[in-house]
């Protein structure tokens, strides 16, 4: 996987449409990563750690996890 610092995830979740973040940071398990868009129903917007063996970048669909956008 070739996720970068300021690469953007979108959420597969399809509970939360149109939840976005942005990676800040890139650790040897996990990234940490910053709202760009807020979903519906949002309560606030504060950093999130997420373990990379759950960011995709094969471009399969799934419905959990995150997914690498392509721009």
């Amino acid at each position: 996987m070739a996720l970068k610092v300021g690469d953007v995830l979108v959420d597969n979740d399809p509970r939360v449409n149109g939840r976005s973040v942005k990676v800040i940071e890139i650790g040897d398990t996990q990234a940490v990563c910053e709202p760009e868009t807020q979903h519906e129903g949002a309560k606030n917007s504060r950093r999130t750690i997420i373990a990379l063996a759950r960011i995709h970048d094969d471009g399969k669909p799934r419905k959990s996890g995150f997914s690498v956008r392509r721009s």
